[in-house]
């Protein structure tokens, strides 16, 4: 399987080898959908990232396409660390940090049982979702996420 871009809602990310010609192109795209959808890149919210490339390399095109630049890997992107390698335990604290945050506000003991179970099941176990579609949750973190959701749950 050949990952070619991520997207979700507004943000994608977009893989190519690096050469001139591909870079080149996705200058071009860029440019064309912009002027067909009235949508441009926000330079200030765009990045380009290079594998395996001198940094100055980098920051060389970034200049010169001017909407976007030069970062480095690990890059964040929905709550998550992007890299080359497998997210660690350590790229997965900001989701279980979410799921924290998302229980802040509630009260568990002031819900029923069936709400902490609708709570748990519609809200909860839906937040990681879109990461764990990308990336294999280490064990640890899955434990983790299981313990918070059991925690609210049997609060009450």
């Amino acid at each position: 399987l050949k990952v070619t871009h991520l997207q979700f809602a507004d943000d994608t990310i977009p893989f190519k080898e690096w050469t001139p010609a591909n870079l080149s192109f996705l200058n071009f795209l860029f440019y064309e959908f912009g002027m067909i959808s009235g949508l441009y890149l926000n330079p200030l919210k765009s990045s380009l990232v290079g594998v395996s490339v001198a940094d100055s390399e980098v920051r060389r095109w970034a200049s010169h396409l001017g909407w976007c630049n030069s970062t480095k890997l690990p890059l964040p992107y929905l709550g998550m660390s992007l890299d080359i390698r497998h997210p660690t335990k350590q790229a997965w604290k900001g989701i279980l940090e979410n799921i924290e945050h998302e229980l802040r506000d509630w009260r568990a003991d002031n819900i029923s049982y069936r709400g902490r179970h609708t709570h748990v099941n519609a809200v909860l176990s839906s937040l990681p979702t879109y990461q764990m579609s990308l990336f294999r949750a280490p064990k640890g973190t899955l434990q983790e996420m299981e313990r918070i959701k059991r925690r609210f749950f049997w609060a009450g």
